[in-house]
């Protein structure tokens, strides 16, 4: 993300989910991830409801589905 670039994050509810969704804006540089922030999330909503969370790529976008409960 950049200025001339700016990252643009939507936020709505879908059937029962709260989505959030941003455009992939893939970097020159990666820096190595542990994915904790997204584990923690999947593994606690484990913990109160059987609906799962779902992340991952679609299309042109980076998507997290998270049950409304």
């Amino acid at each position: 993300m950049s200025t001339q670039e700016p990252l643009t994050v939507h936020v709505f509810t879908e059937n029962d989910y709260l989505v959030v969704q941003n455009r992939l804006q893939r970097r020159a540089n990666p820096e190595a991830s542990t994915g904790t922030g997204l584990n923690n999330i999947i593994n606690r909503y484990a913990l109160i409801t059987e609906k799962p969370v779902w992340a991952g790529e679609q299309g042109d976008d980076f998507v997290v589905r998270v049950p409304l409960i």
